[in-house]
């Protein structure tokens, strides 16, 4: 199953509607068709909140990635300098 992906009009729309006074969030993403916790999370978004899970993990992300960057020559270095010598079956070739 392919996962679903919205444009940015159809989810600024979908807030539109779920911000009508009087009008019920789950009722709302129930006729889009989508799960209610991800208009919720659309609107959250849209208000300029965000969730500090989500912030923390991304800039985890972030930081992880810069690490990588730093320690790819290093790694690459010890591959190569590791790749005269191959293990197979339980014998070293050189």
């Amino acid at each position: 199953m392919e996962r679903r992906r919205f444009t940015g009009e159809f989810k600024a729309e979908a807030v539109r509607q779920a911000l009508l006074p009087g009008v019920s969030k789950a009722q709302v993403a129930q006729d889009l068709g989508i799960h209610s916790n991800m208009l919720r999370k659309w609107i959250r978004l849209a208000q300029g909140d965000s969730h500090p899970k989500l912030v923390k993990a991304t800039e985890s992300a972030v930081e992880l990635a810069r690490e990588n960057q730093r320690s790819a020559p290093v790694i690459t270095t010890k591959i190569k300098a590791q790749s005269k010598r191959f293990l197979i079956l339980g014998k070293t070739i050189r």
